[in-house]
């Protein structure tokens, strides 16, 4: 019954069980007595989630969220250092993410693009592959750093955007790139899952 609605049969079996457990009776007042109340109201959301198909907000991962919706708020970071490790070679270029478009090609898929002829930036991202984001603060010598990891479907980082600081001051952030960068920390966490 609740596969069919969608939910998976361990949070379905694990509330039902337990529910059913620790139900007793008062035998001085003949009435049945449940000494955790909020596991039967854990079964009564089931069987109305179960009744009109609705899922359980717990069965998606925390801060699943639209790419493009990410990719939207990145704009707010301004100046951003794109890098790409395959593992044998490192590619880096600085840019900003307001020329972002989307193109779909045919037996290929969707990607996101960002293109700057002035910054000699030609940048594409396989938007199928990529399942989620790890937003990431750290330390350099001189300054603190704040980076997003998308994270392909093997679980790899497929790319990551660094927040760059202002290229004429001692690695300064330009005004609001740290807010931006806590502001979406703050919204999907440091996990983000794309749907």
């Amino acid at each position: 019954m609740a596969a069919a609605a969608g939910l998976p049969m361990t949070a379905f079996n694990s509330c039902l069980t337990t529910s059913l457990i620790r139900v007793g009776h008062n035998r001085t007042h003949h009435v049945q007595v449940n000494p955790y109340p909020k596991l039967t109201l854990c079964l009564k959301k089931i069987r109305w989630r179960v009744r009109t198909n609705a899922t359980m907000g717990n069965d998606l991962p925390q801060k699943q969220r639209s790419f493009k919706d990410f990719m939207e708020e990145i704009k707010t970071l301004g100046r951003i250092r794109i890098i790409v490790n395959t593992g044998v070679g490192v590619l880096e270029s600085v840019t900003r993410m307001d020329n972002l478009f989307y193109h779909t090609l045919e037996g290929r898929g969707e990607y996101a693009n960002v293109m700057n002829k002035d910054e000699n930036v030609d940048f594409h991202l396989l938007v199928d592959k990529v399942k989620g984001a790890k937003l990431v603060q750290g330390k350099s010598k001189k300054n603190d750093t704040y980076m997003i990891r998308f994270m392909d479907d093997k679980g790899d980082s497929a790319a990551s955007f660094l927040v760059m600081w202002n290229p004429n001051t001692d690695c300064e952030y330009e005004h609001g790139q740290v807010e931006a960068f806590q502001d979406l920390l703050n919204k999907y966490g440091s996990d983000v899952s794309f749907a």
